[in-house]
């Protein structure tokens, strides 16, 4: 078995969404500074469950 696992909240976004978002940016001349792409959020003990279901064979942490 693999260590423990922090249950904390990650940020998952498509990376076709982050691609629409730099073409986007690069065509507005006015746009500057940081932009954030955040479509999803999950916590790891959840993303976990969901990668068991798909891909039993591998080992996971608890």
């Amino acid at each position: 078995e693999k260590e423990t696992i922090q249950n904390v909240i990650h940020v998952i976004v498509d990376v076709r969404d982050v691609a629409e978002a730099l073409v986007l940016v690069y065509e507005n001349s006015e746009a500057s500074g940081r932009y954030i792409c955040n479509a999803h959020h999950i916590r790891a003990r959840d993303l976990v469950e969901i990668l068991k279901r798909l891909y039993p064979h591998y080992n996971y942490p608890k």
